[in-house]
């Protein structure tokens, strides 16, 4: 049974988490192709990355502050569902009685 707490998620919610999982994926995508030996970042000079790696290193930092905007509007979302909740259970006396 779900939660009180996450019975407000909407589809909009749903969609958030979909597209983390989505930004999850394009992070281990790209740190797995930074990860692979590459002749051209070894000729780039102070040890720095071709433009393809370096290009990669930019969209995972990218889609790490995506993400992170993402996480910190669920987790207001769901904090602001929670208030709700406990001033309805306030207004009415507290917990429901009977039943499981």
């Amino acid at each position: 049974m779900i939660g009180e707490e996450f019975r407000g998620v909407s589809v909009a919610g749903r969609a958030r988490f979909q597209h983390l999982q989505a930004l999850e994926d394009a992070i281990a995508y790209r740190r797995a192709r930074v990860a692979a030996p590459c002749a051209d970042c070894g000729q780039v000079p102070g040890g720095g990355r071709c433009d393809d790696h370096a290009c990669d290193l930019d969209l995972i930092a990218a889609y790490e502050l995506t993400a992170r905007a993402i996480i910190a509007g669920l987790s207001c979302q769901l904090a602001a569902q929670r208030a709700g909740i406990a001033r309805q259970r306030a207004a009415s006396g507290g917990f429901r009685r009977g039943g499981a």
